[in-house]
């Protein structure tokens, strides 16, 4: 879910894991990620904020969950792409 604020910063939501340590937010102008820009979230959130997103600008996101193991981070699969387009 996607809810816009007026000075073009986005908040995206997910569902919460308990199991989770952290997330990790990606999003691009590209549909296949290239030179996509990560965001770390803590686990305590299930929202992530970006800002600076351009107006009528198509962005993917996408989001996984991660578990620390011994220091080790443990990656989960991306969720599904999520299609944001900023109109005004």
């Amino acid at each position: 879910k996607v809810h816009w604020r007026k000075n073009l910063k986005a908040t995206f939501y997910w569902k919460y894991s308990e199991e989770a340590t952290g997330y990790r937010l990606e999003y691009s102008t590209d549909p296949d990620f290239a030179k996509a820009r990560t965001k770390s979230v803590s686990r305590k959130k299930k929202e992530g904020t970006l800002q600076g997103l351009k107006v009528n600008k198509t962005y993917y996101i996408r989001v996984r969950p991660y578990v620390l193991d011994e220091g080790t981070k443990i990656w989960s699969d991306w969720s599904h792409r999520i299609i944001v387009t900023r109109k005004r």
